[in-house]
């Protein structure tokens, strides 16, 4: 297969998926010396049986569980992620540890790689990947073994949102996440990227790929507050040949929360911004705001920076539209303007003066004007905001209450819960 699944007809697709579906559990037989054991055993794949839980542009998730011989309930539980990306990033050394193809992934590599830089309570900011294997050089494909997060990714989270109308107008609006959740969410990526910035004996990494599809919340977690971040494949050490770009124009990046050091025009197949511009710690910081100034505004990606990959339909004015290179083009706007994120969906003030400046800090079009991380996190322990009684996050106040008051919606069933009879 010489091309990665997202470039795949959708009768090719279909293949894939259900050659995945109906493969026979074979547990990792490489895992990292600092996660849990997965233990062979008889593992069954979930429903549905002709489908996969999950697909994404270099290929198909799904969940399996181990169940008890004796009283068939499930006792253990792991996400598969088969990893098509074709025959040139496969056998590119660059995805793999060390450069050695076929060894391993640097997914599964750089997630417990950032992890050991944090404390314990710190690595659940991460995503586990308990292993690799399925290494297939023929099909040019391979498997990672990751922890189940049931409640999935911040994108599908944002569009179970409630509408409510506001008084006097007839358009329906999603209900706002509350202040203190979108401060909690704040925090855990400021660790997250703290911990990247400590990688590599403080060279560092850059995740390249910071976006709602790439961070989710999982009920192991007592509280909600904490937001897990994945997918790896594209993060890369701030090497020279990154650090000025020159190895990077192969490596993915989401067009709507691409920083404009990493901004691709493939039109003219090139960079955005074609003056010098460093990839560096920073960069994950802008792709932080983008996320925040997405959750605010409860959308998946902002309407004004989609411009890259319009539908039919697309209304955004020129004028309003984020170009990175807008002062060289004199086309739309190169940073969002406080109004953007002061009132949610241009009816109310919603959020705080304090996390509006932090966010905008943060998309910041000069990397040299954003915080580093150890300096956003700061910046968000002393500015945080708990509730209406101005409480600060730093003293510990819980946000399950929150999250009930204000209803948001965290509503997929976990079915598939160690102690539930095998699916």
């Amino acid at each position: 297969m010489r091309f990665g699944f997202m470039h795949l007809t959708a009768v090719a697709q279909q293949r894939v998926k259900r050659a995945f579906r109906n493969w026979r559990f074979v547990r990792p037989p490489w895992q990292p010396e600092d996660q849990r054991s997965i233990t062979a055993g008889d593992w069954v794949a979930v429903r549905p049986s002709d489908d996969v839980l999950a697909t994404g542009g270099e290929g198909v998730v799904h969940l399996w569980c181990k169940i008890d011989p004796q009283t068939s309930v499930i006792i253990d539980r792991v996400i598969v992620k088969q990893v098509v990306p074709g025959a040139a990033r496969f056998l590119m050394p660059l995805n793999w540890r060390n450069g050695n193809v076929g060894g391993e992934p640097m997914e599964c590599y750089q997630m417990n790689l950032v992890q050991a830089q944090m404390s314990q309570r710190d690595r659940q900011h991460i995503v586990d990947c308990l292993g690799w294997g399925g290494i297939d050089s023929r099909l040019w494909r391979y498997k990672l073994y990751m922890e189940y997060c049931v409640y999935g990714i911040l994108t599908m989270i944002m569009r179970q949102q409630k509408n409510q109308r506001h008084t006097g107008r007839s358009r329906k609006f999603k209900r706002a996440w509350p202040e203190p959740f979108i401060w909690y969410m704040f925090r855990s990526l400021a660790r997250a990227c703290l911990a990247m910035e400590k990688t590599y004996n403080g060279t560092g990494m850059v995740h390249g790929d910071l976006q709602a599809g790439n961070c989710m919340y999982s009920n192991e977690i007592p509280k909600h507050e904490t937001l897990t971040v994945a997918d790896f494949g594209s993060a890369r050490e701030i090497l020279p040949n990154v650090k000025d770009r020159s190895d990077m124009g192969a490596d993915p990046c989401c067009p709507e929360y691409a920083p404009p050091e990493l901004a691709w025009d493939p039109v003219n197949d090139t960079w955005e911004v074609p003056a010098a511009m460093h990839v560096s710690g920073k960069t994950n910081i802008y792709q932080i705001g983008m996320l925040m100034a997405c959750a605010m505004r409860l959308e998946p990606s902002l309407p004004e920076n989609n411009w890259r990959l319009a539908s039919p339909g697309y209304s955004v004015p020129l004028g309003e539209q984020l170009h990175h290179n807008a002062k060289l083009t004199g086309q739309g706007i190169q940073e969002l303007p406080k109004r953007k994120l002061n009132y949610y969906n241009g009816v109310h003030p919603k959020y705080g003066e304090d996390l509006i400046h932090l966010v905008r800090l943060c998309l910041k079009h000069d990397p040299s004007h954003r915080p580093t991380a150890r300096r956003l996190l700061a910046l968000i322990n002393t500015h945080a905001i708990f509730d209406t009684t101005r409480q600060a996050l730093a003293r510990g106040a819980p946000i399950p209450a929150a999250l009930r008051k204000h209803k948001i919606a965290l509503r997929r069933e976990d079915r598939w819960r160690i102690g539930n009879d095998r699916p």
